[in-house]
């Protein structure tokens, strides 16, 4: 039998406290990995936070390290962040108004 594969794909951050929908959904998602499909998670830096807050420091918030993170310098700057949120293998976008949290995480 063929492993049942689901990828959630949001412009939100589905590990942002702030936002019902988002605890949500991760919990939906941990289920469904929990049952024996194989979840990946691609989601943007969009947080309902009503100040500015660093997606990656909300990963460590988490005890969650990142595993790589990829930047692109061509002529449409971005950076991936990819990490694993218990059985789930996630990435994080985070295009070029974002890459100063990227940058300074890489610096520490």
């Amino acid at each position: 039998m063929t492993r049942k594969k689901l990828l959630f794909a949001c412009y939100h951050f589905y590990l942002d406290p702030s936002n019902g929908v988002s605890i949500t959904a991760r919990e939906m998602l941990l289920a469904l990995a929990g049952r024996g499909w194989e979840v990946t998670t691609f989601c943007g830096c969009g947080l309902d936070f009503h100040h500015e807050h660093n997606p990656l420091q909300l990963l460590a918030d988490r005890n969650i390290v990142p595993n790589q993170i990829v930047r692109n310098q061509g002529s449409v700057p971005f950076s991936l962040v990819h990490f694993h949120d218990e059985t789930l293998k996630s990435s994080v976008f985070f295009p070029e108004e974002n890459l100063h949290v990227v940058a300074l995480v890489a610096r520490t």
